[in-house]
C-alpha cells in the first residue's frame, strides 16, 4: 500500500441517495475506460485519532490490493471527523507524479469548503479515472471485469 495523503476537511452530511447514484454512475463511467478500480468508503467517524490507519484498514478490507494490475484507488472519508484520504495501490502509484495524490486531496478540500461535495467527488473520480485510463487503458477486444463493487462502501466507524 502506497501513496497516502490524509487531511481534515468539513464534509458534514455527505450525500443523499440521488447524489450517491450520480457518484456511482461516475465511477462506472470511468472504470469502463480502464482496468483500474475506484472505491469510495464513507465512515461516519474514525475509530481512532489516526485517520490514515482507518484508511489503510479499508484499503485492505475492500480488496483493493487484490486487483489484477494492482491499480485500485480508495477515497476514504470520515464525515464527522472531517477526514479525507486517498490511497493508490502500487500499480497506479508507480505511474503518477509524487504530488498527484495531494492534488486530488486539494480538489476535494476546495469542493467541500464551498459545499460542492458531489461536484468535488465526481471531479476527483474523473481525474483519477483519466489517469487510470491513460496508464491502464482497455484494448478494444479486452474484457473488463468489475473487480470491485462500484457502490459506495459505508461503515459506522473507521473500522
Amino acid at each position: 500500500v502506497v501513496s497516502a495523503e490524509g487531511v481534515q476537511v468539513g464534509v458534514g452530511e455527505l450525500l443523499n441517495p440521488k447524489e450517491e447514484a450520480v457518484l456511482v454512475a461516475t465511477i462506472a463511467e470511468w472504470e469502463a475506460k480502464t482496468s483500474g478500480e475506484i472505491v469510495i468508503h464513507i465512515a461516519k467517524k474514525l475509530s481512532s485519532k489516526d485517520g490514515m490507519k482507518d484508511a489503510y484498514f479499508w484499503f485492505e478490507k475492500l480488496g483493493i490490493t487484490k486487483t489484477k494490475n494492482r491499480n485500485g484507488v480508495l477515497l476514504f472519508i470520515a464525515a464527522r471527523d472531517h477526514f479525507v484520504a486517498i490511497l493508490g495501490d502500487v500499480g497506479i502509484h508507480s505511474k503518477v507524479e509524487p504530488d498527484f495524490w495531494n492534488q486530488k486531496i486539494h480538489l476535494l478540500i476546495e469542493a467541500f469548503k464551498s459545499n460542492d461535495k458531489l461536484i468535488g467527488l465526481c471531479r476527483t473520480v474523473e481525474s483519477i479515472g483519466a489517469v487510470l485510463a491513460q496508464h491502464f487503458p482497455l484494448e478494444s477486444n479486452e474484457s473488463n471485469p468489475n473487480e470491485l463493487d462500484n457502490a459506495l462502501s459505508k461503515s459506522h466507524e473507521g473500522h
